[in-house]
């Protein structure tokens, strides 16, 4: 099973042709269309604000296949979303949700790209969904918008150079040819999908899971990097920022100032970090204030 919550549009869940299971009994049947009717009403991802999205929309998916086994009988369940090494975004176009975009991400004709994938894998025998065709056409906007150049053309992404990649999952230090590339962005890049047409039709989430938190749309990259490590855990805790960690998370900072407008406050900044225990947070340092200081 596989669904999907927009985090700019409201709910929504991709049920099953049921009629297509002839191999159960007619009152069995009924009984998941029972489950399944009204989609998530009465269900709730709402969770204490240190949660996060991730964890309300796992706390839903929960919910839905404890109410599909009050209805149908006990089945064996796991639940997912970003969470574990899922193909989803592959499953998901089988399924019927939507289409693998140029830049490797599923589009939907609703939603664009912007939404979270959710699945179910269970044991019940269900039909498979017919998947849909291609609609973007001739358009290569996610390929030329690439900062790094990591879309290497259509639907061929090298995760090496993808500013994601490097500021989310790249533990080492990130390559120094790449670091003036990455810009101000510390964590992640949705070049590809503010410049993708499909995203018009998304609409902002009412979901308080999907709330900006801790006021980061307003806030400096020096204040960020003024923050202790004890701030650090403090303010991000459940955010999905907080598993790369303190030392990573300066990394990325000191990149970002490297890359900044020259000021006082940007070379202050960096050199109250010139002596931190960590070598790769020195390493990013240095660099930036050297970059700082040729401009």
């Amino acid at each position: 099973m596989l669904w999907r919550e927009s985090f700019r549009e409201g709910r929504k869940v991709r049920t099953r042709t049921l009629a297509h299971l002839t191999s159960w009994a007619p009152e069995r049947i009924e009984a998941l269309r029972r489950a399944l009717k009204g989609e998530f009403d009465g269900l709730s991802g709402d969770l204490p604000p240190t949660c996060g999205p991730i964890f309300g929309v796992l706390f839903v998916l929960k919910q839905l296949a404890d109410r599909i086994g009050r209805e149908v009988g006990e089945f064996r369940y796991r639940v997912f979303t970003d969470s574990a090494p899922v193909m989803e975004v592959e499953l998901a176009g089988k399924a019927g949700l939507g289409w693998r975009g140029k830049h490797t991400l599923l589009l939907n004709r609703e939603a664009g790209s912007y939404f979270f994938l959710g699945e179910i894998y269970t044991d019940l025998q269900l039909p498979v969904d017919r998947a849909q065709g291609d609609h973007c056409g001739t358009c290569q906007k996610c390929i030329d918008i690439c900062p790094t150049h990591a879309i290497l053309g259509p639907y061929q992404l090298d995760a090496r150079r993808c500013i994601s990649y490097l500021t989310i999952e790249h533990k080492g230090a990130i390559p120094e040819e790449l670091r003036p590339l990455i810009g101000n962005r510390v964590y992640g890049c949705d070049d590809c999908q503010l410049v993708c047409p499909w995203n018009k039709f998304a609409s902002p989430s009412d979901e308080p899971d999907f709330a900006v938190r801790n006021g980061l749309d307003d806030v400096t990259l020096v204040e960020l990097f003024g923050w202790s490590e004890a701030e650090f855990h403090e303010r991000l805790a459940g955010s999905a920022i907080h598993r790369i960690g303190y030392e990573r998370w300066l990394r990325n900072l000191a990149v970002g100032l490297g890359n900044a407008p020259k000021s006082e406050a940007v070379m202050a900044a960096l050199k109250s970090r010139e002596t931190h225990p960590s070598g790769l947070v020195r390493e990013h340092v240095v660099w930036a204030i050297m970059r700082q200081n040729r401009k």
